[in-house]
């Protein structure tokens, strides 16, 4: 994996933005280096710089890594995962048309561990529909953890949280929010380490899967 270029000023949390107009998605194409010779698929984001707002990111970082700029008002649904072990705030932006693809570039970039070449983050882009992005395909086309967080916005809200399928969460220790992980029978393995077990079972072993934690309470889903 390439490692990320961490300016001064950055703190360990990340913003991001999934633009969409409802039939498909805006994915970026990371460029490949030494250490990452076939990236995966991504959504504009990047790290929060210290003092700054994780909304303001979001919106810098898209604008940086595709040339689309976004008022504050056109940001919503905001949801917080853990990705790479930190904190990853990502907002929802429905356009009504999406831009052209040869519009797009990307003017932040990183250095090669390697070569010490300097190259622009983002090397191409594509639009993903959401047909893709319902079925277990996502999760071969996106970065790790990525999949999953894209599917939450695109799957019918009203099938989460389930009311009956809570469980008490204050012996997890952990703060409000989403978080995605592998369900084998009745337990989930979260990607942060975390393990517990559930009222709702399932058949098989490591399906991806998402909790809400709100509240001392936990919520789940399977994710097909």
């Amino acid at each position: 994996m390439r490692i990320a270029e961490i300016r001064d000023g950055d703190i360990d949390a990340r913003a991001g933005l999934i633009i969409t107009d409802g039939q498909c998605m805006l994915a970026c194409k990371p460029t490949p280096s030494s250490q990452w010779t076939n990236p995966k698929l991504d959504i504009p984001k990047g790290h929060i710089q210290a003092g700054e707002l994780p909304l303001h990111a979001a919106i810098r970082e898209c604008y940086e890594e595709t040339n689309i700029l976004f008022e504050t008002w056109k940001l919503n649904k905001p949801r917080t995962i853990l990705y790479d072990g930190s904190p990853l705030y990502v907002w929802e932006v429905r356009l009504s048309e999406m831009p052209p693809i040869e519009q797009l570039s990307c003017a932040s970039t990183f250095v090669d561990n390697v070569t010490g070449i300097r190259h622009p983050e983002m090397v191409g882009y594509e639009y993903v529909s959401i047909y893709e992005i319902r079925s277990s395909g996502v999760f071969t086309k996106f970065q790790d953890g990525i999949g999953l967080c894209i599917q939450a916005y695109f799957k019918n809200e009203t099938e989460y949280p389930f009311p009956d399928h809570r469980i008490c969460a204050d012996k997890l220790n952990l703060p409000d929010g989403i978080y995605t992980g592998l369900q084998s029978a009745y337990y989930i393995t979260l990607n942060n380490g975390v393990k517990f077990k559930t009222i709702w079972g399932i058949k098989g072993r490591n399906i991806p899967c998402m909790v809400v934690i709100k509240a001392g309470f936990i919520y789940g889903r399977e994710l097909s």
